[in-house]
């Protein structure tokens, strides 16, 4: 094992120890991790134990605003490192330093939703979402944070838990309710991904499973590509042998597990 190789291995033990959420006491964290950086590095070198040190203090903090100035809005703080290990938009961001305001290290997003920047910011530490969060719509304006600011990491997470919850269970299909909602969603929708794929899909099976009528579908009148999709998954459902007894079948894939990997973000 080479120096390099100790000195990758120690601060990525330390990296894991301080990912915990930010708050007040950040520094006293930061100065804890320089603490357990001297007890590892006690056999190594005094140069290698600066090089560590040194690496540590370069971690700044990037302090986010989110949300209109006058309005509903958050601050949060988050290592540098984290923001550039889940996302090549961040990682270039920073490298630029093309939204940082003055000298400060403050980035602002005040076009942005404060909930799902705090969504996407519980996701980063602890690479999951809080199990309260029981709403495929807002998990979906999770999604297309993720696919605005290239996360795929984050999108693949999403569109997970989004398949999981919009299973029909207990009679009802979850796509069908509330589709004006639905709609003012599939507006904000990039046109030619995934998730546009997943709601076209989903909409068909639902009219398939009688949760929809062909007229529910009139507030539908935005994007055509999300009709492309659903006329293919149409086609699909309409082709396909009565034994196909999954949903999953039913619009061409073998099983769930195949469908979720056709809509993975690769990266």
């Amino acid at each position: 094992m080479t120096q390099t190789d100790v000195h990758d291995g120690i601060y990525a033990r330390l990296a894991t120890k301080s990912s915990q959420p930010i708050n007040s006491s950040s520094a006293s964290t930061l100065l804890t991790s320089i603490e357990s950086a001297e007890m590892l590095a006690a056999s190594m070198s005094e140069q290698l134990l600066h090089d560590v040190i040194g690496r540590l203090q370069l971690d700044e903090l990037i302090t986010i605003r989110v949300g209109p100035p006058n309005g509903e809005n958050i601050t949060v703080k988050v290592q540098q490192s984290l923001l550039e290990a889940v996302s090549e938009w961040f990682s270039r961001a920073l490298y630029e330093e093309r939204w940082l305001e003055g000298q400060t290290s403050t980035a602002s997003f005040p076009q942005d939703d404060p909930s799902i920047w705090s969504f996407f910011i519980h996701w980063i530490f602890h690479r999951t979402l809080p199990s309260s969060l029981q709403d495929w719509r807002t998990i979906a304006r999770c999604w297309i944070f993720g696919d605005r600011y290239f996360v795929p990491s984050f999108q693949n997470y999403c569109m997970a838990r989004i398949l999981l919850l919009l299973k029909t269970r207990d009679g009802s299909a979850p796509i069908a309710e509330d589709l004006p909602a639905t709609k003012t969603l599939i507006l904000n929708i990039p046109p030619h991904c995934a998730l546009m794929r997943l709601l076209g899909e989903e909409v068909a099976l639902a009219v398939f499973e009688g949760h929809l009528a062909m007229h529910d579908l009139t507030c539908f009148d935005g994007p055509d590509e999300f009709w492309t999709r659903f006329l293919k998954a149409q086609s699909k459902i309409e082709e396909t042998s009565e034994r196909a007894v999954t949903r999953a079948q039913r619009v061409g894939y073998y099983s769930v597990a195949a469908r979720l990997r056709e809509y993975m973000v690769a990266y």
